[in-house]
């Protein structure tokens, strides 16, 4: 694997892990690229739920760390991952808030399937198979993926 490129944004709590996807992701990197001590074990800790989930874009508000709560945006783009925290976060790196997303969208499948294009792929192709679709047609052509709570 490479080594992750990160970079600050022009605002506090914004960051880019340049050539980095949802699939690159594991606890080593995640634990390097934080400021903050992160609590997995806490209770709650993958309890969290996002407010919106787009294909490639998640927020959820609330996160909560071991001081304070705030809101986080991931976003999957063209380079990289982006992602924001209105926690003042003025480090050069993660902070929990972010942190914790990132466990919950590598460790939660319902959440993985948004920014994963191969999970969400062979989601969509068993539930086609499920209603009758042919294997040989796209199901993205017929279906979307939604998030209804942790569904």
């Amino acid at each position: 694997m490479n080594k992750i490129q990160l970079h600050s944004g022009d605002l506090p709590g914004k960051f880019r892990l340049e050539s980095t996807s949802i699939s690159d992701l594991n606890t080593q990197l995640i634990l390097a690229i934080c400021s903050d001590m992160v609590a997995s074990d806490a209770r709650g800790f993958y309890d969290i739920k996002p407010h919106q989930m787009l294909v490639n874009k998640a927020s959820f508000d609330r996160v909560k760390s071991i001081r304070d709560s705030a809101s986080v945006e991931i976003e999957q783009i063209e380079n990289g991952l982006q992602l924001s925290c209105t926690c003042g976060n003025s480090s050069k790196s993660l902070c929990a808030h972010q942190a914790q997303v990132m466990f919950n969208v590598m460790n939660r499948e319902e959440l993985r399937v948004f920014f994963d294009e191969d999970l969400r792929s062979q989601k969509l192709k068993e539930y086609a198979a499920q209603v009758g679709i042919s294997s040989n047609e796209n199901p993205e052509l017929f279906f979307q993926v939604d998030y209804q709570q942790g569904k």
